[in-house]
């Protein structure tokens, strides 16, 4: 490949049509080509997302049950700007 980067691939297009198209260069390390898909690419962010977005909630979720735990009897007062400072 005498240009290295990202080429678009048009659908139905063949490896063998790229790599032809791109000059066939006898240097190139084809085994080093790397094929994404762009909805692939989405629906992994997605995914990744929710995932983040639940083990936040989870978290605050713990937070809240060690501060309940730890204030029985006491202050709530620095606990509560604990969590609020692991909130932010």
């Amino acid at each position: 490949m005498t240009a290295p980067g990202i080429y678009q691939v048009e659908a139905g297009e063949t490896c063998r049509n790229c790599w032809h198209d791109l000059g066939r260069d006898p240097n190139a390390y084809l085994y080093g080509a790397e094929f994404t898909r762009e909805s692939v690419r989405q629906q992994q962010q997605k995914n990744l997302d929710a995932v983040i977005r639940k083990l936040e909630a989870q978290l605050q979720s713990e937070i809240g049950n060690i501060i309940r735990c730890q204030c029985r009897g006491r202050s709530q007062g620095p606990l509560l700007s604990q969590q609020q400072q692991l909130s932010a």
